[in-house]
C-alpha cells in the first residue's frame, strides 16, 4: 500500500511547478503526496491578482481539500505562501482551521510553517528575497512582522514577478547569488527567508547553509519541516 507511512494531500496553485516536484523528491520511504490544485489567474496583474486572494482563494481551497479528504490522508497542507497570508490577519490559522472543520483532517499552511521555522531558529534580524511584486513583499514583511515578537527586517529584494511559471522558472543559481549578495551587505542579518513555494531553491539550500554563517528559511523547507513533524516522523529521514 502506498503511504503505509503517511499521506499528504497537498494543495498548490495551478501554475505551481515546483512544490510538488521539490517535496515529493524529499519524502521518507513509506511517505506518499497526492495533489490537487486550485485554478489561478494566470495572466492577472497585481490589483486583480491582490483581489483574487481576497475574495476567491479560500473557496477554491476548501474545494480542493474536500476532494483530497476522499483518499484520507494524515494532513492537508495548502502550499502557497501568499495564498495563506494576503486574505488579512491570521490567515494561516484560520484557513486551516477551516479546512480542519470542512474535512476533519489536521492541516497545515505554508505561511504557518515558515513563521514556525523562523521561530525555531530564533531569527530576529531577517532579510527577506522574494519574486513577488514589491506591493505583496511588503504585505508579507507586515505580516510576519506581527507575527513573530522581536523580529526585524533588516533587508529585503523582490524580482516583481506575478505569473506562477515565470517564478519557476528562474535558475536556483540565480537565487543563491542573490541571497549571498544580500547576506554580505547585511552583515548584522542572522536569517534569510526566501519566500515562494513556487521558487526551486531547495537544491541550492545546503550551498546556502554552507557558504553563510546565517539561518536559511525557504518556503518550501519550512513546510516540509513542519509537515514531517507533524507525522511525527525524523527530520533527517
Amino acid at each position: 500500500m502506498y503511504g503505509w507511512r503517511g499521506r499528504i494531500g497537498l494543495i498548490v496553485p495551478s501554475p505551481n511547478t515546483v512544490a510538488e516536484i521539490e517535496l515529493r523528491n524529499r519524502m521518507p520511504a513509506g511517505v506518499e503526496i497526492y495533489v490537487a490544485r486550485c485554478l489561478y489567474p494566470e495572466n492577472a496583474d497585481v490589483d486583480a491578482k491582490h483581489l483574487f486572494y481576497q475574495q476567491d482563494v479560500d473557496a477554491l481551497v476548501i474545494k480542493a481539500a474536500q476532494e483530497l479528504a476522499t483518499l484520507k490522508p494524515d494532513l492537508i497542507v495548502w502550499a502557497c505562501t501568499l495564498g495563506s497570508m494576503l486574505q488579512g490577519p491570521h490567515t494561516d490559522l484560520t484557513l486551516a482551521e477551516k479546512i480542519e472543520q470542512e474535512t476533519q483532517i489536521p492541516a497545515l499552511t505554508t505561511t504557518t510553517a515558515v513563521i514556525e521555522d523562523i521561530t525555531n531558529r530564533g531569527i530576529q534580524n531577517m532579510l527577506i528575497l522574494t519574486p513577488y511584486p514589491s506591493k505583496f513583499s511588503n504585505i508579507q514583511r507586515d505580516y510576519l512582522l506581527d507575527r513573530i515578537p522581536g523580529l526585524s527586517v533588516l533587508g529585503s529584494h523582490h524580482y516583481e514577478i506575478v505569473g506562477g511559471l515565470e517564478k519557476g522558472s528562474i535558475s536556483p543559481y540565480d537565487v543563491y547569488r542573490k541571497a549571498m549578495d544580500m547576506i554580505r551587505h547585511h552583515q548584522k542579518a542572522d536569517g534569510l527567508l526566501i519566500s515562494c513555494t513556487n521558487w526551486p531553491t531547495l537544491d541550492i539550500l545546503n550551498d546556502l547553509r554552507s557558504d553563510s554563517s546565517i539561518e536559511i528559511v525557504t518556503s518550501n523547507d519550512a513546510t516540509l519541516t513542519s509537515m514531517l513533524r507533524r507525522l511525527n516522523l525524523p527530520l533527517s529521514c
